[in-house]
């Protein structure tokens, strides 16, 4: 949620209390209509927080969990493409081909040699594990690119749930200001004459400012006049 969103809740959850500690005697139906949207606003604006929240949350953590499955995929293929080079190409013809590491640093690349090592492994399954490689090493390979591929699914997941939870923030907190707008149009005549709860009003429907950036201090210090210049009087 960004400053101004969270500010504007703020602004919605002070209208609501208003409308608890002073309610309007006679009732104005639009007022009432208003202070009721006004309160279905707040809980999308803390739904909307929530999942943006939420979102960016799960996007981080798949993408630190990628960059680990990355590294572990590197690690076992990197040992299979030793064992493949190692070969007698007379003895394993076309092995060694089928074990080249990569071109380029793509994900999406590591992930299909990745896939293709587990099967071509469980093609040749006895020469590697006659140089030390588990006989589980095709399916152990074929285990990490499904995680890595999951954690990419969470990762896309993630960021298309905090950019729906951002957008849904901006569209509701300006329905919020409308709705408080309105609000206002209708209070402030009613309240004219009721200073002090007119004053409540103004302060529970004001929607802060961004503070003021604090000053540079190097714009604040006047340059030395140069050698030999007449001061200005």
């Amino acid at each position: 949620m960004n400053n101004q969103n969270q500010r504007i809740l703020v602004m919605a959850e002070g209208i609501d209390q208003f409308e608890i500690d002073h309610p309007l005697v006679p009732a104005v139906a639009l007022a009432t209509t208003l202070w009721t949207e006004n309160k279905t606003l707040i809980t999308a604006l803390r739904g909307h927080g929530s999942g943006q929240i939420s979102g960016r949350g799960s996007f981080r953590s798949s993408v630190g969990e990628r960059r680990l499955l990355r590294e572990e995929l590197l690690r076992s293929l990197r040992a299979l493409n030793k064992i493949a080079r190692s070969l007698d190409r007379a003895a394993h013809p076309g092995v060694r081909e089928k074990f080249r590491m990569p071109q380029g640093g793509s994900y999406q690349a590591l992930l299909n040699t990745a896939r293709a090592f587990a099967t071509h492994g469980a093609e040749h399954l006895q020469v590697f594990v006659d140089r030390g490689r588990p006989a589980t090493f095709a399916t152990d390979l074929t285990d990490i690119a499904d995680e890595f591929d999951e954690a990419t699914q969470r990762k896309h997941s993630g960021r298309q749930t905090q950019a729906a939870g951002t957008a849904g923030m901006d569209f509701v907190a300006r329905r919020a200001v409308r709705v408080m707008r309105e609000l206002d149009a209708i209070l402030t005549p009613l309240l004219a004459s009721n200073p002090p709860v007119l004053a409540a009003w103004k302060t529970a429907s004001h929607i802060e400012r961004d503070p003021a950036p604090a000053p540079d201090p190097e714009a604040l210090v006047t340059p030395a006049p140069a050698i030999g210049s007449t001061p200005t009087p």
